[in-house]
């Protein structure tokens, strides 16, 4: 009590107001009980007695309010305050415990982008799905994304190289060659996008960086997603953070992240804006090995399976 008492003393002008207009309302009250005062005059200073007191009683609730959550904000400690003070600064907006929780906020921001989109990250296995089946929020975030190409929005997409995909296998508790036939199946299925609207075809960009990505991350003009990948798990079931446009935080990540990794010519493979070139630079991934000399997709099987689908987009490519 002491302690808001304190704060009240914060705003002498409105509690010194609220309190007189209190007191004059309760003086012409009483002015219109006085002997000899009745008819109209009586019933003007009842009323304006009245509205006065009222004005001023609600006033000092007011002041009485707005001490309380000053006092909230003051007796919080000193360090509590200045990190506050410090994530507005660097531009953090929400943090959630997976990146899923952010669907429809990524969604939103997707609908309403024209200039640019960036996307980083390995398979984006978590984002849109695998190959040409997608469900739920996969499928929602897909056709965000095919919108904004119908309206002239660029898109960006930077995965990993299959190549050194292996790396991560192990972390995510997943079997060699998962990973890199998850990446291969979403180029086919970018591959087929472009294809089937060449209207849209050459605002898409694919690259491919000979580097296992430490933060996925997805960014429009105005909001950045980030998401740490910690060795042993995987990104889209860990934590992840909201990052306001133009902020340090966006600044910084949107350069070291995104844009030296996507203009470094040695570590980035672009892949073909000629859908030929592009159809073997895949061909190639698939069949090909990695810098271990090992198949970049060890299981036999799964390299037909890959190679089968592939034929089949070639085979489509050619026949339209």
């Amino acid at each position: 009590m002491q302690d808001n008492e304190g704060i009240m003393s914060l705003f002498p002008g409105s509690v010194a107001t609220n309190s007189v207009v209190l007191v004059l309302g309760i003086i012409l009250v009483l002015c219109s009980l006085l002997p000899g005062t009745s008819g109209k005059a009586a019933s003007i200073l009842t009323g304006l007695g009245s509205a006065m007191f009222l004005a001023g009683f609600l006033g000092l609730i007011h002041a009485r309010a707005l001490a309380k959550e000053v006092h909230k904000v003051v007796s919080l400690p000193f360090e509590e305050t200045m990190l506050l003070t410090q994530l507005h600064w660097a531009g953090i907006e929400w943090i959630s415990r997976e990146r899923a929780d952010f669907g429809e906020k990524i969604i939103s921001a997707l609908e309403k982008e024209i200039n640019e989109i960036v996307i980083v990250g390995s398979s984006l296995k978590g984002l849109i799905g695998v190959g040409y089946n997608a469900v739920g929020q996969a499928q929602r975030i897909r056709e965000a994304l095919i919108n904004a190409l119908k309206r002239g929005t660029q898109l960006n997409i930077l995965m990993t190289n299959p190549k050194i995909a292996h790396h991560r296998s192990k972390q995510e508790g997943r079997v060699n060659g998962d990973i890199e036939a998850e990446i291969l199946e979403n180029l086919m299925y970018l591959i087929r996008l472009k294809h089937n609207n060449p209207n849209i075809a050459p605002k898409l960009k694919i690259g491919l960086y000979d580097g296992t990505p430490t933060i996925f991350m997805l960014c429009t003009s105005n909001l950045m997603m980030i998401n740490p990948y910690p060795y042993y798990s995987t990104a889209y079931s860990s934590f992840s953070f909201l990052i306001k446009g133009g902020s340090a935080l966006y600044r910084g990540y949107y350069q070291s992240h995104y844009r030296e990794a996507w203009t470094d010519t040695k570590m980035t493979l672009y892949i073909s804006e000629n859908i030929d070139l592009a159809m073997e630079q895949i061909k190639d991934l698939i069949e090909g090995t990695n810098p271990l000399g090992k198949k970049i997709i060890p299981d036999a099987a799964k390299e037909k399976a890959l190679l089968e689908e592939w034929n089949k987009l070639k085979t489509l490519i050619e026949n339209e």
